[in-house]
C-alpha cells in the first residue's frame, strides 16, 4: 500500500460513518498506549472526510501506478 493507492476498509459492526472509499495520501506508524506494538497507518481521504486509520483494515483496491 502506497501514497496515491484507491483503498476500502473493512468495516466493524460499531463503525460510525459509511466510508466506502478513499485515496492514501500518507503512511505512517503507530503504537498502542498498553504495548510496545508498532503497527502501519494511513491517511485516507474518504467520502466522508479524511483520517488516519490501522493500515491492516484497508484493502487496496487498485494502486497508483
Amino acid at each position: 500500500m502506497k501514497r496515491g493507492d484507491l483503498v476500502k476498509i473493512k468495516l466493524f459492526p460499531d463503525d460510525p460513518e459509511p466510508r466506502i472509499s478513499g485515496i492514501v495520501v500518507e503512511m505512517g506508524t503507530s503504537h498502542s498506549d498498553c504495548s510496545n506494538d508498532i503497527f502501519p497507518i494511513a491517511r485516507v481521504v474518504w467520502n466522508t472526510g479524511i483520517e488516519w486509520v490501522d493500515a491492516t483494515r484497508l484493502e487496496v483496491i487498485n494502486e497508483k501506478i
